[in-house]
């Protein structure tokens, strides 16, 4: 260890330059260089830090360029704090057409948000965070209690939901709701909606169509020999199609042949059944009312 009683100026400053330039500690340097009194490091700081340069030891050619690396760190840092400008108010004008057009409220999310920020950020306070909001932290509190209370309530009708469902296991929400009601438990039918949406409890229509056409068979398919041709006069062109009525007791399928230019039905059979020989029957009858059709 060299220890040494009188510093020179010169000495000192190279001790701060050290510490300053984070090398070496005080404590560190103290004990290094064998300087005595424990303010002694510290006393210099404050008398030499004026002269402190974060270039000490380069030439003139070193020091520009590391002031050219200073300034496009600084270009590159000034371009990054502009994009988070700009996604910031991306996202607060996001979040204004959300609450215009879409009817979303700012007050349902606020609380949740600040929680998860909480969570990114430990040293901020809830003061600081609620205040984003424009809210205090009694309010957060409260909404908290609150959220907490909804989802119990949820829990409880869950439960129900799914005891009720054991019976009846397509039940509709209407019904449910209903049966909630009865229940002494207070829920609106749209609320129920979004209750058993979220948990994928809503029960589907089942669509019972009945298909009049089909493409994919093996039998022949005749070309479409009136493509493009358009009737100036009836009788000209005949269509024909399928439909079916639906009755209390069964359905049945009702053959139609149309005139294509005056759109009147000059043929028709109502049958049970999809056989060809209905569709015979219907052009027969056209046939029978037009008996002298020659450009058809």
């Amino acid at each position: 260890m060299n220890k040494v009683n009188h510093y020179t100026d010169e000495f000192k400053i190279r001790i701060v330059e050290e510490v300053l330039s984070g090398k070496i500690t005080k404590e560190e340097c103290r004990r290094q260089y064998g300087i005595k009194g424990k303010s002694t490091v510290l006393k210099w700081i404050r008398k030499f830090a004026g002269t402190y340069t974060r270039f000490p030891s380069m030439n003139i050619e070193q020091k520009s360029e590391e002031i050219d690396r200073l300034r496009e760190q600084l270009r590159l840092l000034k371009k990054e704090l502009e994009y988070e400008q700009l996604k910031s108010t991306s996202y607060l004008e996001m979040i204004k057409i959300a609450e215009e057009d879409l009817k979303f409220l700012l007050e349902k999310v606020w609380c949740q948000t600040v929680q998860k920020v909480k969570d990114l950020y430990p040293r901020v306070q809830l003061e600081v965070l609620c205040g984003l909001f424009g809210n205090s932290r009694q309010a957060l509190h409260k909404k908290q209690k609150s959220i907490y209370k909804r989802a119990v309530e949820e829990h409880v009708i869950l439960d129900m939901v799914s005891d009720i469902r054991k019976d009846m296991p397509r039940i509709g929400s209407r019904k449910l709701a209903k049966m909630l009601t009865d229940n002494k438990i207070s829920i609106g039918r749209d609320a129920l909606f979004d209750i058993l949406g979220r948990n994928g409890l809503l029960i589907r229509r089942r669509r019972n169509r009945i298909k009049t056409t089909q493409s994919h068979h093996w039998l022949r398919k005749y070309r479409n020999l009136t493509k493009g041709m358009k009737p100036i006069g009836p009788n000209q062109l005949w269509v024909s199609d399928i439909t079916y009525i639906k009755t209390i007791d069964e359905v049945l399928y009702l053959f139609l042949i149309t005139d294509a230019y005056s759109k009147k039905i000059v043929g028709f059979c109502l049958a049970d059944t999809l056989e060809a020989s209905n569709a015979v029957i219907a052009l027969k009858m056209a046939f029978k009312q037009k008996p002298k059709v020659s450009s058809i």
